[in-house]
Formats: structure tokens, C-alpha cells, sequence
């Protein structure tokens, strides 16, 4: 009786560790820690193949979700793309992906897709990293928006996805505007924690008048 309760007991676990590898697990996006093998934190000399793109102009940071007003002049903050354009994730093709870093390390990785393609690479998400936390919104013209995210302790990654082509945003690859259905952003829990550090410092110096 004593071995037959072990055999099952060994067998209940190898079911819930298969369950679990088939569900896909969160802990697989942190042991990545990165987008195609370029890994979080990492400095643009260890980033082979990446070309420098420009700096970044933008007002708005979706993944810092703060106005960059404060650091454009202060802090180091550049965006590259890859020369093969890394055009693919499995068989699913998407837009060439715009690679952020700040003070000279990798923090944030953006791409779009078309509409089929996204709900395939959400699949996909949904199959490697578990199941996402949802966010159901609509937009000033009534449009559905779905926002997926995948949360780790070092990495996260959300999904926008319009469920109307029309009402799409917009990226420019090249100097062509393509109208693009659902947006991937990759960004780093750590560096996201150390930027919002140094915002504070910086307010905290301001108020100070220093």
C-alpha cells in the first residue's frame, strides 16, 4: 500500500507539472528576460546588430505612462532596429521592432502586427506564458480596444489589441505610415522601477531648487 500511494503521488505530479508546461508558465517570459536574445539591461555594445534608429521625441512613454519631459535633456534615451528587421516571431510576421534604451541599456522592445497575426501571437503568448490579465475599454469612437498583459518580476509585456482595422493606430516603418491593428510592447519591471527612482530624485531636486 505504502508504494502504491507513492506511484500515485509521483504520478499526480508528473499530470500538474504537464498541466502546467501546457498551460505555459509566467516564470518562461522572466528566465527570457528579453526580445530575440537581446536581454533586459543589457548595454547597446553587447547588442550586436542592432543600427541606431534616433532619439526618442515622443512626449508620452506607454510603458512608463508618465510625460518624458523631465529626462529628454537629462538622461541618455535612444531608440535602434535590427538590420535583418527581425521580421518574425515563429511563422507570424510582424513590423520591424523599435528597441528603447535608456542610459544606454535595452529597457523596452515595441512591434504591431495585422489583425490575423495578432490573434495568432496572442494564442501563441497565452500558450508559452499562461493565461493574461484582460482589460476590456473602448475608445472615443466607440471602438473595442482589448489589452492583454503578461506580468512577470522582470519583464511584461502588453498587447493592444483594436478589434475595428479602421480605427488601428498608425506606426511608420521606413518613411511609409502603415495602418497596424495590434501593438506589442516588452518593457523591464527593474528598469522601469529605476527610471521612476531617478524621476523622483529629479522632483525631488527641483522642488528643492537645486
Amino acid at each position: 500500500m505504502k508504494h502504491l500511494n507513492t506511484l500515485l503521488f509521483l504520478l499526480l505530479g508528473l499530470v500538474v507539472s504537464y498541466h502546467s508546461i501546457a498551460q505555459g508558465s509566467i516564470t518562461a517570459l522572466d528566465a527570457k528576460n528579453g526580445f530575440k536574445g537581446y536581454i533586459f539591461g543589457s548595454t547597446i555594445d553587447n547588442c550586436k546588430g542592432l543600427v541606431f534608429d534616433g532619439f526618442v521625441m515622443t512626449k508620452y512613454d506607454e510603458s512608463f505612462n508618465e510625460k518624458l519631459d523631465w529626462y529628454l535633456e537629462k538622461m541618455e534615451l535612444k531608440t535602434y532596429g535590427a538590420k535583418n528587421k527581425h521580421s518574425t516571431i515563429g511563422d507570424l510576421k510582424i513590423y520591424p521592432p523599435i528597441y528603447y534604451f535608456f542610459n544606454k541599456r535595452l529597457r523596452r522592445v515595441d512591434f504591431s502586427v495585422e489583425t490575423y497575426e495578432g490573434k495568432e501571437l496572442i494564442q501563441l503568448y497565452k500558450s508559452l506564458y499562461g493565461k493574461p490579465k484582460v482589460v476590456n475599454t473602448k475608445t472615443w469612437l466607440d471602438t473595442d480596444i482589448v489589452i492583454y498583459t503578461w506580468q512577470g518580476n522582470k519583464v511584461s509585456i502588453n498587447v493592444t489589441f483594436c478589434s475595428n482595422p479602421y480605427q488601428g493606430s498608425t506606426v511608420i516603418s521606413g518613411s511609409k505610415p502603415i495602418t497596424a491593428w495590434c501593438k506589442v510592447v516588452y518593457f523591464s519591471l527593474p528598469m522601469l522601477a529605476e527610471m521612476k527612482g531617478i524621476k523622483s530624485q529629479y522632483n525631488k531636486s527641483r522642488a528643492n531648487g537645486l
